[in-house]
């Protein structure tokens, strides 16, 4: 029974001393290259829609405009990304004869697109 107690605190000293980490090693090989863009234009968006199957997702709102030429009130923009994104969600059950049906979601979002030089 010692045996067994001496060998499983061994063990879980032995992991705990193999696990440790040195926090201000420097990294191995070369940096990472952060590549700075500079913003050409930004515009306000907006996306609204109802869904039945699933919830609210901000990637519906991005899959709708990013990487496409968007017409807005003040001219046109090339959406290359979007910042800032808000949501505002909605739910409703319908229900027939008083048996409950579907979900029904109202999903709005608003944020600011983004084209880069």
């Amino acid at each position: 029974m010692k045996k067994a107690i001496f060998l499983s605190v061994f063990s879980a000293l032995l992991l705990v001393a193999c696990t440790t980490t040195h926090p201000n090693t420097p990294a191995v090989g070369e940096p990472i290259p952060v590549i700075s863009l500079k913003i050409k234009q930004m515009k306000a968006l907006s996306y609204s829609y109802e869904t039945t199957t699933v919830g609210c997702s901000e990637i519906e709102f991005l899959k709708k405009f990013v990487g496409k030429r968007v017409k807005t009130e003040d001219g046109s923009i090339h959406v290359d990304n979007i910042m800032d994104i808000h949501k505002n969600v909605s739910s409703s059950q319908t229900s027939v004869l008083g048996i409950k049906g579907d979900e029904q979601f109202e999903c709005a979002f608003w944020g600011l697109a983004v084209e880069y030089e």
